[in-house]
C-alpha cells in the first residue's frame, strides 16, 4: 500500500494508542483517517494514568516521559513546569502524580488533532471482533452493533482485566483494585489481606492510607519482596 493514505483504527486509547495516533496524525502522506477507539471514559489515560489520587507518582523521572521522543525529549517537563509554577530544570529529576501524566498525553492528542482537523475520529466502544475483509482488510465488530472499516489495525490494549482469583461473587474478594469503586467497600478498619508484593499492592495501600484505612495490611507474595527502589534518581541529581 505504499502511497495510499490508509484507513487505521487504533484499538485502545490509553498511553500507547494516544501516542501511536498522535504519531499518526503526523504523518500526512500515510495516514488518511485514524479512528481510536476506547471503551473506558476518557482518551489518553488508561488504567495507568487515570487515578487522581496524588501519591500515585510516575516510577521514571520527569524528564524521560516527553511523549514525543526525539522531536520533544522534554517536552513533558516543559508542559509541567508552569502549571506548578515553576522551571523545567527544577522538576526534571521528580517523579509527578501520574494524572499530571494522563493530561500531558491529552493535551497532546488534542494538539495533533487541532493540527489535522477532520482526521481523527474518537470513537467510544468496545471492540468484539475483528474479522478480515476483502477492501478495506478489515472490519472491526462493536459491542453496540456498529463496524469500523480499516486497512490498518493496531492493538493497544494495555493490561488486560486480572482473571477471577476466586469464585465470582466472592463478598470479600477484590480482583480488580483499579476497577472504579472497588475499594470503597473495604472499611477502615478491615483486616486486609493483599496478594501480591509489587507495585499494585503498592498503589494499592496507598489509596487505602489516603482514605484513612487503619486496619492492618498483609502483603504476601511467593518471593516476598518489595518494589527496587529507581536507583538513578541519585546518580541523575549528583549529574546536575
Amino acid at each position: 500500500m505504499t502511497g495510499t493514505r490508509l484507513r487505521i483504527a487504533v484499538v485502545g486509547a490509553g498511553a500507547s494508542g494516544a501516542l501511536l495516533a498522535v504519531h499518526l496524525l503526523r504523518q500526512k502522506a500515510l495516514a488518511g483517517a485514524v479512528t481510536l477507539i476506547e471503551r473506558g471514559a476518557e482518551f489518553g489515560r488508561g488504567a495507568a494514568y487515570s487515578s487522581p489520587n496524588p501519591a500515585h507518582t510516575l516510577n521514571v523521572l520527569a524528564h524521560m516521559m516527553g511523549g514525543e521522543a526525539e522531536a520533544d525529549v522534554d517536552g513533558f517537563v516543559r508542559w509541567l513546569a508552569p502549571r506548578q509554577g515553576t522551571t523545567p530544570e527544577a522538576i526534571r529529576n521528580d517523579y509527578p502524580a501520574r494524572w499530571q501524566y494522563g493530561d500531558y498525553l491529552q493535551h497532546l492528542l488534542a494538539r495533533a488533532e487541532r493540527d489535522r482537523p477532520g482526521v481523527l475520529n474518537r470513537r467510544r466502544g468496545e471492540v468484539l471482533e475483528i474479522e478480515s475483509a476483502g477492501s478495506p482488510a478489515y472490519r472491526l465488530r462493536l459491542a453496540d452493533g456498529d463496524s469500523i472499516g480499516a486497512d490498518v489495525v493496531a492493538l493497544c490494549l494495555g493490561n488486560l482485566d486480572p482473571a477471577p482469583f476466586l469464585p465470582q461473587g466472592a463478598p470479600r474478594c477484590i480482583d480488580d483494585p483499579w476497577r472504579p469503586g472497588a475499594l470503597a467497600r473495604v472499611d477502615q478498619q478491615d483486616r486486609l489481606l493483599v496478594i501480591g508484593t509489587g507495585l499494585t499492592m503498592v498503589d494499592t495501600v496507598l489509596d487505602l492510607l489516603a482514605r484513612g484505612h487503619t486496619g492492618p495490611m498483609i502483603a504476601v507474595s511467593r518471593h516476598g519482596r518489595l518494589p527496587k527502589e529507581d536507583a538513578l534518581s541519585a546518580a541523575y541529581r549528583e549529574d546536575r
